[in-house]
């Protein structure tokens, strides 16, 4: 059970080692301007593979749930699905329900754990792989594996790499409940928490806040929803972009220099060099050569 990308790489490794009975997605959704209906990242896994690819509006629908049990399935592997599992569904495989999330639970439980690592400046994430329970990211851990998220890290290359370590301790994980020397940690409540709520608006950038802060939202939401300033009257999306310490000599907003590093623009504390951007309806381009087609000058300002 999955949906978006980090999803595949679980799907193929089950397929390297174990029988895939069938697969269970989301309903596809119309998607972009001309509303063309867009399958998911693990429908096409399906399809590619020849399985069986099941796409319930909800556990409710009619006869699904009865459809699932009757694959007799040792155990339901669920990796970034979307949705919570009612007890019936939890309680039909042999092992269990097992899901593969990527954070060092029971930090960052929720539906968006890897951007708000990054958001918040943590140094180190990584998978936990879980049986599931009836409640969000809160059941017994099987296996927790570390990876460091590195200072260029940004959603989707930390997404990458936590995808196929995912995959990687999914196959562990179901070996040692196989052969019945899997131990399942209970979580701690008292140190649980929760992802940062990601919108759209999530990316827009606040210079009242330190520049530090800032740069890791950047980090954070790229490649998606992306970071956003608006300037004369143009919204840009910022791809990239580093922190200096420098001292405050100008007010939060304002384009202190232009240099051939890139565009230099004042934080709460610190300032923040913009190195590479994107214009709309533009592809992403150095932030020197959007200067050069621009006029950006000292003392002008990014909202």
């Amino acid at each position: 059970m999955g949906t978006p990308e980090f999803a595949t790489p679980s799907l193929n490794a089950l397929l390297r080692e174990h029988d895939v009975a069938a697969v269970v997605t989301r309903a596809d959704k119309p998607k972009g301007r001309g509303k063309k209906i867009s399958y998911s990242s693990v429908k096409l896994a399906a399809m590619e593979h020849g399985l069986t690819a099941l796409q319930p509006k909800s556990f409710k629908d009619e006869g699904f749930l009865e459809r699932l049990i009757a694959f007799r399935a040792d155990a339901f592997v669920v990796t970034a699905y979307g949705r919570i599992l009612p007890k019936a569904a939890l309680e039909a495989p042999k092992y269990g329900c097992v899901n593969v999330h990527p954070s060092l639970l029971p930090k960052y439980r929720g539906a968006s754990p890897i951007h708000s690592a990054i958001i918040n400046g943590e140094k180190k994430t990584g998978v936990s792989v879980m049986r599931l329970d009836e409640g969000m990211d809160t059941g017994d851990v099987i296996s927790r594996d570390e990876i460091i998220i590195e200072n260029d890290d940004t959603y989707g290359s930390l997404h990458d790499r936590l995808a196929v370590l995912g995959a990687k301790a999914l196959l562990a994980a179901l070996s040692l409940i196989e052969r019945g020397e899997a131990r399942f940690e209970k979580q701690n409540d008292a140190e649980a928490t929760y992802s940062t709520l990601i919108t759209p608006d999530t990316g827009r950038l606040d210079w009242r806040k330190d520049a530090r802060e800032i740069v890791n939202l950047i980090r954070g939401v790229t490649p998606s929803p992306g970071a956003k300033v608006t300037f004369k009257g143009e919204t840009l999306k910022i791809i990239a972009a580093r922190a200096e310490e420098d001292a405050s000599c100008g007010a939060p907003g304002e384009i202190i220099a232009v240099t051939s590093e890139g565009i230099c623009v004042q934080a709460k504390t610190g300032r923040v060099v913009i190195t590479k951007l994107q214009p709309p309806g533009k592809k992403p381009m150095e932030a020197l050569a959007y200067v050069n087609g621009h006029s950006v000058g000292a003392g002008e300002f990014f909202d």
